[in-house]
């Protein structure tokens, strides 16, 4: 019963560690300096031209909702791979998280 309870004390200050870490922190930002590049890009051809500021409060709802609804698998291989390397099931979080956050988002974005 004592090895069952230090193993899993030892499990969730790790678990604990590990979400705190700096390097989820990064992750949180590479993931939305991606969501600008990839916004700025498709955003190219237009009249008026379009900067990192106006994607920013929609790809940070993009980030946050892929942190939330990935598994600590799942972010743990976007952090050793880098975003460069995007595994397939990336595409379908990354659309089903763009969704909700233009569903959610201002109208200027919408626009």
């Amino acid at each position: 019963m004592i090895h069952q309870t230090r193993s899993s004390l030892f499990t969730i200050a790790l678990g604990f560690m590990l979400l705190s870490s700096p390097g989820f922190a990064n992750q949180t930002r590479d993931l939305m300096q991606d969501c600008v590049r990839t916004q700025l890009k498709a955003h190219g051809g237009m009249k008026k031209s379009m900067t990192e500021i106006d994607f920013q409060p929609y790809c940070a709802c993009v980030a946050k909702t892929l942190e939330s609804n990935l598994s600590n698998r799942q972010l743990n291989d976007l952090q050793m791979n880098g975003l460069d390397k995007k595994p397939d099931w990336f595409g379908n979080a990354q659309q089903t998280a763009e969704k909700s956050c233009l569903m959610n988002s201002s109208p200027k974005i919408q626009t």
